[in-house]
């Protein structure tokens, strides 16, 4: 097939940080110029204000069979579109989306720098500040509001250089990365690579059609987080008698509750003020009500209500949400703009029941009348999923797959009393994992298990050990609650071993690395020890998993098992050494540039540390660097990869039947006719819970409902 590498290079007055689909509806865009190769020819340019599209660019872009290739090719197709260049999405593949479903940069120059592009095949250096001088409005104090060729032209024939250059490093780039898991120009495409570009395909659909938004309610929220901000900065003021001036200056706020309220505390988290106030009965009203603000303080998120405004197009939808696996090595996708991925999902019970009140007071202006200024900010952060409303004679129905990562940890690690557990429960004739794990780790029968034990102790050991978690994953799970609180019921049914076990490893390693007290990190530490014991098929796994890694990076070209469903191998390609996972679905979980590193110990044994080259956070920026990997994490990857998996098996044919419109991690939002609310619902189920054709013997159950406004 013919390929059109194309770029573009636009003028705008609207900031991209606004998203792609509200700058391409601006009516100050310009396409200034495109830069272009057929196959492997030379690179061409066209200066829009120079003559006609030219004839070879012109007939490739209206050739069905011509496939176009750029990078973050959402951006080239729809600034072309809002210009009149109408290209469908089935003709697009996107050079960026295939570089991370290989766990590549997103970012040309990066991705160029990783895969050891020549200076000559790179962005040139000062790329961006050509970019910032003509690509958008000088600040409104110069003289000349607009940079072009006419004022700058040594500058304006670096620029068109530099956009040249895209197009040398796209194609080259395109050649060094694999095919595995997404298309490319060169070399062989597997039906695998060729299903993920028709899955890219449909997402482009998606992030095009975009979700409706209650902007009464976006205005709402902005001037009531003003409102109560202003409010809680003063009262917060007041409370501490000026002695503390916000809940950011963390130390001396932490030193004024121990010290006038003697809390005991090691942190000021929300997490920490949350689970205090639930499972405390007798806190000073004024360390309540001091906690309560800091929690509502912390609320960033409550932030999207302004991003909203700004990214918005004109009829009232939010679009370009998604990003195509954007999740490095799992592959799922990430949000944008506003994110929704990271919306407030853990929600104390208090806090989510009045919901719905408060959004319809916050609309009415009747908030600051009805509900308490400390729960204002919590209210905010919690309604934010209510931004997203089904458009006019439309319904939304919103369905999750249930406990998906539980039951795929189950099914790798071939726990078969685990997946009977769940089929049992997906019957209508078991209790639920939560309850088990409880039961498992008290010695209480399941039915037996009260609710407050199954949500603040089997809960968070199921859904933080799975993937070798420890006392801070479990901590981390737990948020509302100490698992200290549960000590009775532990500690009567607990074998002694455990306990003895978890007060040694304190003394000997815990305690210099917690800022815990010791009955919470003892009681974390029981149970890590207990469920593990009542788990050791996922424990096993674990050491497998790490073994094959580490076997298959010493002996390159062979093939290692994990278990019955997983495989282990390395490759090089274009020079370059990959680790790569084989997944049930036939995709890759891909690691570049594996490593085992023996160290010796004083005792003879040698300890095999694996890493690979990744993207991390640093500072709030993502860095290329070389990141630890362990049996766990690499459990993590496997199951939250398949998950992903599972969920784009099933959209294809959802959308057919009623239009997605979002995906936030499991779950599906799609957009339907009014009426036949159960009968929609029951087919929206069955679809999201079809057997794909690789997941034999894995039970898989879904939960969905029909809604207006979108809520947890």
């Amino acid at each position: 097939m013919t390929t059109l590498w194309i770029d573009t290079e636009t003028y705008n007055e609207q900031s991209i940080k606004a998203g792609l689909y509200r700058y391409a509806e601006h009516p100050s865009l310009e396409i200034l110029i495109y830069t272009y190769a057929i196959d492997d020819g030379a690179v061409q340019l066209w200066d829009t204000a120079v003559g006609d599209m030219p004839a070879d660019l012109h007939a490739a872009l209206h050739d069905p069979t011509v496939m176009k290739r750029a990078w973050n090719a959402q951006f080239d197709r729809e600034v072309m579109r809002a210009k009149g260049v109408v290209v469908p999405i089935e003709q697009w593949c996107c050079v960026m989306v295939k570089a991370l479903a290989h766990g590549l940069p997103a970012s040309l120059a990066e991705c160029g720098e990783v895969l050891g592009l020549s200076e000559d095949q790179a962005k040139l250096s000062d790329g961006k500040k050509l970019i910032k001088r003509f690509c958008s409005p000088t600040p409104a104090n110069y003289k000349v509001r607009r940079y072009s060729k006419l004022t700058h032209p040594d500058e304006w024939a670096r620029f068109c250089e530099y956009a040249k250059q895209d197009i040398t490093a796209m194609r080259e780039l395109d050649k060094r990365i694999p095919n595995w898991n997404f298309p490319g120009a060169y070399g062989k495409n597997s039906e695998v690579a060729m299903q993920e570009l028709q899955l890219w395909h449909l997402d482009q659909h998606i992030n095009r059609r975009g979700f409706a938004v209650d902007m009464a309610l976006v205005q709402a929220g902005i001037t009531a987080t003003a409102r109560d901000k202003d409010f809680m900065r003063t009262r917060f003021v007041e409370l501490t008698q000026g002695m503390v001036k916000a809940p950011s200056q963390r130390a001396q706020f932490m030193e004024h509750l121990n010290t006038y309220y003697s809390l005991g505390l090691v942190d000021t988290q929300s997490a920490t003020f949350q689970g205090l106030l639930e499972s405390k009965a007798d806190i000073h009203p004024v360390a309540r009500e001091l906690m309560e603000i800091s929690i509502g303080a912390n609320k960033s998120s409550t932030a999207k209500f302004v991003t909203m405004v700004g990214a918005v197009c004109a009829d009232g939808s939010f679009r370009g949400g998604l990003q195509f696996n954007g999740a490095q090595r799992t592959r799922r996708w990430a949000g944008r703009i506003f994110q929704p991925q990271n919306l407030p999902s853990r929600i104390a019970p208090r806090i989510a029941a009045m919901i719905s009140n408060y959004i319809s007071s916050l609309k009415s202006h009747t908030d600051d009348i009805l509900f308490d200024p400390k729960d204002r900010a919590q209210l905010g952060a919690a309604s934010l999923r209510g931004l997203v409303v089904a458009r006019p004679e439309k319904t939304l129905r919103v369905c999750d797959l249930s406990n998906i990562e539980g039951r795929l940890a189950a099914w790798f690690a071939g726990a078969q009393w685990k997946l009977n557990a769940f089929a049992a429960y997906d019957a209508g004739t078991g209790a639920d994992l939560y309850r088990i794990a409880v039961s498992n780790i008290t010695g209480q029968k399941p039915e037996d298990v009260s609710k407050t034990l199954r949500n603040g102790l089997g809960k968070p050991a199921e859904l933080g050990l799975g993937y070798q978690g420890g006392v801070d994953a479990l901590r981390k799970m737990l948020g509302n609650s100490r698992m200290y609180d549960y000590w009775d019921a532990i500690v009567a049914a607990v074998p002694e071993k455990y306990i003895q076990q978890a007060e040694d490893n304190y003394d000997k390693w815990g305690a210099a690395r917690t800022e815990l007290d010791a009955d919470e990190w003892i009681a974390c530490e029981t149970v890590k020890l207990a469920w593990r014991a009542t788990n050791p098929e996922i424990v096993k796994l674990w050491y497998d998993l790490e073994r094959a890694m580490a076997n298959a990076i010493e002996s390159p070209g062979k093939a290692f098992d994990a278990g019955k469903l997983l495989k282990y191998a390395s490759v090089t390609h274009a020079g370059f050494k990959w680790l790569l996972c084989q997944l049930p679905s036939g995709r890759k979980i891909c690691y570049f540039e594996p490593r085992v590193t023996a160290t010796h110990s004083g005792d003879g044994r040698v300890k095999k540390s694996l890493s690979y080259m990744g993207n991390d956070s640093t500072d709030g920026r993502k860095v290329w660097t070389r990141r630890a990997m362990h049996g766990g994490l690499a459990f993590g990857n496997v199951c939250q990869t398949t998950a992903g998996d599972l969920l784009k098996a099933a959209m294809p044919a959802i959308h057919r039947e009623m239009p997605i419109i979002l995906t936030v991690h499991d779950e599906v939002l799609a957009e339907d006719s009014l009426g036949l609310d159960e009968e929609r619902v029951a087919r929206l189920r069955d679809l999201m819970i079809k057997d794909p054709g690789w997941a034999e013997g894995l039970p898989l159950n879904a939960e969905g409902e029909t809604m207006s406004r979108y809520r947890k």
